[in-house]
């Protein structure tokens, strides 16, 4: 499992959901703002964990900040914005499954996803939210997104203002509702601009600056820590797919 291997595939972005659908390929261990589930499309994946040893499983989750890395495999991987509820209808709070991550058993809907022509289409049609945050969230959140790379209107003491929170109990419940921190959403969602104008064609240097970061650098570092892999290294897997 040391022999280096390339990502290829197919990448799809929509408000709230990402998924990438293909070979799993060389990446740090790493961990990301989103919540993801990882369903194997042929017969089972490897995974890493800090502590364990490397595991095959046939679909897992992660939820939001837990360092992980895919070894090997083909896979289906969605990545679900911390503040969609899609991840919890998948993940069902309920059931028992609250540990950060863990092995999922292969339901028939998790089939259903994997198999279907545009993956990301089926998760949007076929699954409803099954959990409501407090109210006020989504006005913080209208806030960040048509704000967000401004800083006074985006800072904790403005967005707690708005919860009609302290700055201190307003930092703590965003975690609670969201399951990161504020400063690591917004991150989350610039990565998001980045990578959409990646998609539309747009070269590296305007695809950071439409994402509302400083410079290339910037960019590609954050998008290393998200997903352990560099930003060139997705844009030269996602090509190289097409052209095949």
């Amino acid at each position: 499992m040391s022999e280096k291997t390339n990502w290829m595939g197919d990448l799809l972005i929509s408000d709230g959901i990402g998924v990438f659908r293909g070979n799993v390929g060389d990446n740090t261990m790493h961990r990301h703002w989103a919540a993801q589930i990882t369903i194997a499309l042929e017969d089972t994946f490897y995974l890493e964990i800090p502590g364990l040893d490397c595991l095959s499983v046939q679909a897992a989750y992660f939820r939001p900040n837990v360092e992980h890395r895919l070894v090997t495999g083909k896979v289906c991987s969605f990545y679900f914005d911390p503040a969609s509820r899609l991840f919890d209808h998948l993940v069902d709070p309920s059931s028992g499954l609250n540990d950060s991550w863990g092995a999922l058993e292969l339901t028939s809907c998790l089939k259903t996803l994997v198999t279907a022509k545009n993956p990301l289409e089926a998760i949007l049609t076929v699954l409803r939210p099954s959990r409501t945050m407090d109210s006020r969230i989504y006005s913080v959140l209208s806030r960040i997104n048509s704000a967000l790379n401004e800083e006074d209107y985006t800072n904790r003491f403005s967005l707690a203002e708005i919860a009609g929170m302290s700055p201190s109990r307003f930092s703590h419940w965003f975690v609670e509702q969201l399951g990161i921190p504020v400063r690591s959403y917004k991150k989350w969602l610039k990565l998001r601009l980045a990578i959409n104008a990646m998609l539309a064609g747009e070269s590296p240097i305007d695809a950071a600056l439409a994402g509302g970061f400083s410079d290339q650098a910037h960019m590609s570092r954050a998008f290393a820590h998200a997903f352990g892999i560099t930003y060139m290294s997705a844009q030269t897997a996602i090509t190289s797919h097409k052209n095949r």
